[in-house]
């Protein structure tokens, strides 16, 4: 019986130990798969935190370049607003000013700087954008520049041991200025402007300020030497003012006649404008061979016999501009004006014209405030003045306006009303263009007497 038992027993256990190791063998499966599980999530785990750090780093990165983009920003609009409270006649004054080429476009008028060098040159744009080349390219620009005289010693005004010089570019105009170290600061403007409202811009101002930096009062002279090529590539080089051609080098000792020079071709066209409105009085314009107006003299021997060829030089001319002498005090400046105008169609530019018509607006303007600066006891005196020598003459009064009314304003606009119409070619009304011309001469008689 207990044999029986025993065997029961056995066999019981024989039976259960496979069952009982599967079970283990199942836990420790699961255990394992757990195990597995648990590192898998953690590892998703870490990398989600990772990703998450990584996106705020980002996040925080962008913020930081934002940051750093507004503060650069904000740095550059400090330093132009700086830039614009400060006295720009004075090269100490420059010294935030970064070096960079300039090569800005402005209606028909290309203009190009090299600050390095303190060169420029000037073009003309035709329809296609293409530069028409006004002054010489060759030498980085360098063939054309400004010298400035004081006593016997010539500056060039382009870089070098006693001249430093930078260059930026404004909303209104591109600037040089030269540094002759403890002699006078010169400061280089083009300024672009148009001959016609809305017509574009096709005219440039170039104003040379000099401020005299020694400790005493100086007489400066200044001298501008153009190396054109407009016209050399045409049959001649200038024409005058009547449009004659130049075939010689020639002198000019007063500008009030001749008021202009053309350098021409086929396509483009260019005006020195050397009288009128603003234009600085000159001391001699001279038209001849370019290494005659690089030399050394400062105002170099000129033949009217002489074509604008040279034993260096063939077929190339120059334009050379001095001004009278100017004694300037210390630390004070003083200022030199001329004009250029152009066109791309082989038209001749505006120049004259805009010149007389500011020249007559400024007339106008300045009688007008002479006039509202007189007396009322004056101003009758001078109606009665008026009508007295009318009557003396025999001479019929022209129809009067009333006087009130003969504001700068009034005749400013009245300007504008006639300059729209002339630009209007479609709607024009040549029986109120004829009556507002009456009225200006009418307006101008007045104010000249």
């Amino acid at each position: 019986m207990k044999k029986s038992i025993f065997l029961i027993f056995i066999t019981f256990l024989a039976f259960v130990s496979p069952l009982t190791a599967k079970s283990k063998k199942t836990k420790n499966v699961e255990k394992t798969q757990e195990s597995e599980s648990i590192q898998v999530v953690s590892e998703d785990a870490n990398l989600s935190a990772s990703e998450t750090n990584s996106e705020n780093i980002s996040v925080e990165e962008k913020a930081d370049e934002k940051k750093s983009d507004k503060k650069k920003k904000s740095k550059d609009e400090k330093t132009e607003e700086e830039n614009q409270n400060l006295d720009m006649r004075f090269y100490k004054n420059w010294a935030k000013i970064k070096d960079k080429k300039i090569n800005a476009n402005f209606g028909i008028i290309n203009i190009r700087v090299l600050p390095k060098t303190g060169s420029f040159n000037i073009g003309i744009l035709n329809d296609e954008g293409k530069i028409i080349p006004v002054l010489s390219n060759k030498n980085e620009y360098t063939s054309s520049y400004f010298s400035l005289k004081t006593g016997k010693k010539i500056y060039k005004l382009l870089a070098g041991a006693d001249v430093d010089t930078k260059a930026r570019e404004t909303e209104n105009s591109i600037q040089i200025i030269y540094c002759v170290k403890n002699v006078a600061d010169v400061l280089l403007e083009f300024i672009p402007l148009e001959s016609k409202i809305g017509i574009g811009y096709d005219i440039l101002k170039i104003s040379v300020t000099i401020t005299n930096l020694e400790k005493k009062s100086v007489n400066f002279t200044l001298k501008n030497v153009m190396d054109t090529v407009l016209g050399e590539a045409d049959l001649y080089h200038f024409y005058t003012y009547e449009n004659l051609p130049i075939k010689t080098e020639t002198v000019y000792r007063t500008m009030q006649t001749e008021k202009l020079i053309n350098s021409k071709n086929s396509v483009a066209w260019c005006q020195f404008l050397f009288d009128g409105y603003d234009i600085s009085p000159i001391d001699v314009v001279s038209l001849l061979n370019y290494s005659n107006a690089d030399s050394s003299a400062w105002f170099p021997e000129i033949s009217t016999s002489r074509t604008f060829d040279s034993v260096t030089a063939y077929n190339n001319s120059a334009v050379q501009i001095i001004w009278p002498s100017q004694k300037i005090m210390r630390d004070e400046s003083f200022s030199y004006n001329y004009y250029l105008a152009f066109s791309n169609d082989g038209s001749s530019p505006n120049g004259l014209e805009f010149i007389e018509q500011n020249e007559n607006q400024n007339i106008i303007i300045e009688k007008t405030k002479n006039y509202e600066n007189l007396t009322i006891e004056n101003k009758i005196q001078s109606e009665l003045e008026k009508e007295k020598t009318d009557i003396e003459r025999g001479r019929v009064a022209p129809p009067t306006i009333p006087k009130e009314l003969l504001t700068p304003e009034y005749i400013k606009n009245l300007l504008e009303r006639i300059d729209s119409l002339q630009s209007d070619d479609q709607s024009l009304n040549k029986d109120e263009l004829n009556m507002l011309n009456e009225e200006l001469d009418f307006i101008l008689s007045v104010l000249r007497n």
